[in-house]
């Protein structure tokens, strides 16, 4: 399963991404609201987890 991570904080992006893959998932990791959404467009997502507090667009926006 493939998901994308939409976080912005270096420490939860390290503690959810190696809490996942060891779970084995495929991570993929967006730090912002526009690369999100260009991500998220392009790609075969099954679940995405996603920040609402992003630096650039709210979470919600996204």
């Amino acid at each position: 399963m493939q998901i994308l991570l939409v976080e912005d904080d270096e420490r939860i992006i390290d503690f959810v991404q190696r809490g996942l893959k060891a779970e084995g998932y495929v991570v993929e990791v967006a730090r912002n609201g526009l690369d999100a959404i260009a991500l998220g467009s392009e790609g075969q997502f099954q679940t995405i987890i996603l920040d609402l507090g992003l630096p650039d667009i709210n979470g919600r926006e996204v």
